[in-house]
C-alpha cells in the first residue's frame, strides 16, 4: 500500500479508526487507511434492475463480475428498504394504485415468514 499523498511505501501503523487500521507515512506524516472495498451504488443499482428485467441471480453476477451471493444480498436489501418505505407511507398517502408488478413468486414469499427465495422485490407505479 502507498502513501495516497506522497506515494511512498514506507509506513507504520498507526493504530484504528471504527475498527479500521490506519497507517503513518514515515515521509510525509500522512495518517491514512486502507481504500474502501465494496461495490459502488451504481453497480448495485444495476444488478437490481437486471434482476427486475428478468435475470437471474446468477446470470447478474457473471454480467456484473460480482458473486450471485452478492447480488442476493442486494436485492433483499433493496427489498427490505422498499417494504419498509410502503410500510410507513401507505397509510398516510392518498394516492390509488393503478399498476402492481409482482416476481412470479410473489405468491411464495407471502406464504413464507423466512427470508429465503425469490419473490422479495414489489415495483408499484403511483398515479395521482
Amino acid at each position: 500500500m502507498i502513501c495516497p499523498k506522497c506515494s511512498s511505501q514506507e509506513r507504520v501503523k498507526n493504530g484504528f479508526l471504527k475498527g479500521i487500521q490506519r497507517y503513518l507515512c514515515k515521509g510525509c506524516n500522512y495518517t491514512y487507511s486502507k481504500p474502501f472495498r465494496g461495490k459502488s451504488k451504481e453497480v448495485k443499482r444495476k444488478a437490481i434492475d437486471l434482476y427486475l428485467e428478468g435475470l437471474g441471480f446468477r446470470a447478474v453476477g457473471r454480467h456484473l463480475g460480482v458473486s450471485n451471493v452478492a447480488v442476493l444480498k442486494w436485492v433483499r436489501t433493496a427489498a427490505e428498504i422498499l417494504r419498509a418505505q410502503l410500510v410507513h407511507e401507505m397509510p398516510t398517502q392518498k394516492k390509488a394504485i393503478k399498476v402492481m408488478e409482482f416476481d412470479e413468486m410473489w405468491h411464495f414469499a407471502l406464504k413464507k415468514s423466512q427470508k429465503r427465495g425469490s419473490g422479495w422485490l414489489s415495483i408499484e407505479k403511483l398515479v395521482p
